[in-house]
Protein backbone atom coordinates (compact mmCIF):
# COMPACT_ATOMS: atom_id res chain seq x y z
CA UNK A 1 0.00 0.00 0.00
CA UNK A 2 2.93 2.59 0.19
CA UNK A 3 4.99 4.25 2.50
CA UNK A 4 2.34 6.16 3.83
CA UNK A 5 0.11 3.51 4.69
CA UNK A 6 0.52 3.40 8.20
CA UNK A 7 0.33 6.93 8.69
CA UNK A 8 -2.95 6.84 6.74
CA UNK A 9 -4.57 4.21 8.76
CA UNK A 10 -3.19 5.54 11.79
CA UNK A 11 -4.64 8.84 10.84
CA UNK A 12 -8.05 7.59 9.94
CA UNK A 13 -8.57 5.93 13.12
CA UNK A 14 -7.64 9.21 14.91
CA UNK A 15 -9.25 11.63 13.22
CA UNK A 16 -6.57 13.47 12.01
CA UNK A 17 -6.50 12.88 8.40
CA UNK A 18 -7.00 15.92 5.67
CA UNK A 19 -7.86 15.43 2.35
CA UNK A 20 -5.27 17.05 0.43
CA UNK A 21 -2.14 15.12 2.68
CA UNK A 22 0.37 13.98 0.09
CA UNK A 23 -0.15 10.31 2.11
CA UNK A 24 -3.72 10.64 1.62
CA UNK A 25 -3.40 11.16 -2.08
CA UNK A 26 -0.98 8.49 -2.53
CA UNK A 27 -2.46 5.86 -0.24
CA UNK A 28 -5.89 6.23 -2.61
CA UNK A 29 -3.98 6.15 -5.54
CA UNK A 30 -2.62 3.37 -4.41
CA UNK A 31 -5.65 1.61 -3.51
CA UNK A 32 -7.23 2.00 -6.45
CA UNK A 33 -4.52 0.23 -8.31
CA UNK A 34 -4.79 -2.58 -5.84
CA UNK A 35 -9.07 -3.22 -6.19
CA UNK A 36 -8.06 -2.97 -10.17
CA UNK A 37 -5.26 -5.37 -9.92
CA UNK A 38 -7.75 -8.03 -7.45
CA UNK A 39 -9.48 -7.86 -11.08
CA UNK A 40 -12.84 -7.58 -9.64
CA UNK A 41 -15.18 -8.96 -11.95
CA UNK A 42 -19.30 -9.85 -11.90
CA UNK A 43 -21.14 -12.54 -13.12
CA UNK A 44 -23.98 -12.71 -14.94
CA UNK A 45 -26.05 -16.58 -15.55
CA UNK A 46 -27.78 -16.66 -18.84
CA UNK A 47 -29.74 -18.59 -20.71
CA UNK A 48 -27.98 -18.38 -23.89
CA UNK A 49 -24.75 -16.55 -24.28
CA UNK A 50 -24.89 -16.35 -27.87
CA UNK A 51 -28.21 -14.77 -28.08
CA UNK A 52 -26.91 -12.31 -24.96
CA UNK A 53 -23.90 -11.79 -26.74
CA UNK A 54 -25.62 -10.22 -30.02
CA UNK A 55 -28.36 -8.67 -27.96
CA UNK A 56 -25.44 -6.52 -25.86
CA UNK A 57 -23.77 -5.60 -28.99
CA UNK A 58 -26.40 -3.92 -30.28
CA UNK A 59 -26.99 -2.24 -27.36
CA UNK A 60 -23.75 -0.92 -27.94
CA UNK A 61 -21.86 -2.87 -25.26
CA UNK A 62 -18.21 -3.82 -25.48
CA UNK A 63 -17.80 -7.36 -26.07
CA UNK A 64 -14.45 -8.85 -24.73
CA UNK A 65 -14.52 -12.26 -25.89
CA UNK A 66 -16.56 -14.65 -28.03
CA UNK A 67 -18.42 -17.49 -26.42
CA UNK A 68 -15.85 -20.28 -25.54
CA UNK A 69 -17.83 -23.77 -24.76
CA UNK A 70 -15.84 -25.90 -23.04
CA UNK A 71 -17.80 -29.39 -21.68
CA UNK A 72 -19.29 -30.41 -19.43
CA UNK A 73 -22.10 -27.79 -20.60
CA UNK A 74 -20.28 -24.86 -20.22
CA UNK A 75 -20.51 -21.85 -22.17
CA UNK A 76 -19.00 -17.95 -21.36
CA UNK A 77 -18.05 -14.64 -22.41
CA UNK A 78 -17.05 -11.60 -21.47
CA UNK A 79 -18.55 -7.83 -21.62
CA UNK A 80 -17.39 -4.57 -20.19
CA UNK A 81 -19.76 -2.18 -18.33
CA UNK A 82 -19.47 1.49 -18.82
CA UNK A 83 -16.92 1.70 -15.83
CA UNK A 84 -14.79 -1.18 -17.43
CA UNK A 85 -15.36 -3.59 -15.22
CA UNK A 86 -15.73 -7.04 -16.74
CA UNK A 87 -19.04 -9.25 -16.98
CA UNK A 88 -18.60 -12.49 -17.55
CA UNK A 89 -21.61 -14.04 -19.00
CA UNK A 90 -22.28 -17.79 -18.36
CA UNK A 91 -24.23 -20.52 -19.69
CA UNK A 92 -24.91 -23.94 -17.94
CA UNK A 93 -26.85 -26.89 -20.25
Amino acid sequence: MGPYWTEVRDGARDATLKKRDESVVDTAQRWDQLLTFAALKLGLRVADVEASLTELRAGGVRVLSQAVREPPGLTYAYVAAPDGVVIELTEYE
